[in-house]
């Protein structure tokens, strides 16, 4: 009898802490997903509020998208309305959600490209570098997040180191070679003209196939 009841008091206990820590992870899952739907000045208020910390959730999916969207945010039209320190708030969150989230895996290309995009915004070049390096390496075939690169790296080319250029020429050339992201490539080099010799450049170890697919695209890009 005794046995039978510490062997059911050991039972209750377990499930006490199985549902507590089911609790924990439903709130945590709740509020990543609410905060990556919010919109961009909501987003910006959010994470400006003192001592953020944001709840990273536990779905891949609602992960990636929290991540994504602190990260679009740095460069977004909502950013510039605020006031410097409303910004810099704001990007110490991402960044150290993005920290954590890598801390978790280290192989998240999104993580990693979320902590760029918030190190740029607080001009910590050398963290910019290093985060853009370690996303293209270990997410180099994802083309939206290829897409989010170039264009953050484009819009920092003049902070960039040679294994952050590098690292960028890689991913320029993954463009061009996927037909559904030259149009979107065009658009980044029409954007860009002090950088487009240096992109052309990087499209010359491109394939024949690659570099023709990409001049139409420039071409039709600029009768828009």
């Amino acid at each position: 009898m005794a046995s039978t009841r510490a062997w059911r008091l050991t039972f209750a206990m377990a499930a006490l802490v199985i549902g507590a820590a089911a609790a924990v992870a439903f709130v945590q899952e709740y509020r990543a997903v609410r905060f990556s739907r919010l919109d961009p000045v909501q987003t910006m208020l959010a994470l400006s509020e003192p001592d953020q910390v944001l709840d990273l959730g536990w779905g891949r999916m609602t992960r990636r998208s929290l991540l994504d969207n602190c990260a679009g945010l740095q460069a977004g039209i909502a950013a510039s309305i605020f006031p410097q320190s409303t910004r810099v708030e704001a990007a110490n969150a991402c960044a150290d959600a993005a920290r954590r989230a890598l801390a978790a895996s280290p192989v998240s290309g999104v993580a990693a490209y979320a902590l760029a995009a918030s190190s740029a915004a607080l001009a910590d070049w050398a963290a910019m570098n290093t985060a853009l390096i370690l996303s293209q390496k270990v997410s180099d075939s994802e083309g939206w997040l290829v897409d989010r690169r170039v264009a953050l790296a484009l819009a920092h080319f003049d902070e960039m180191d040679e294994p952050a250029r590098a690292a960028l020429a890689n991913d320029v050339r993954a463009m061009a070679e996927e037909p559904t992201l030259q149009r979107p490539l065009a658009r980044r080099y029409l954007a860009h003209a002090d950088q487009q010799d240096w992109i052309a450049g990087a499209l010359e170890w491109a394939s024949e196939t690659a570099q023709a697919g990409f001049l139409a695209a420039a071409k039709t890009e600029a009768r828009q």
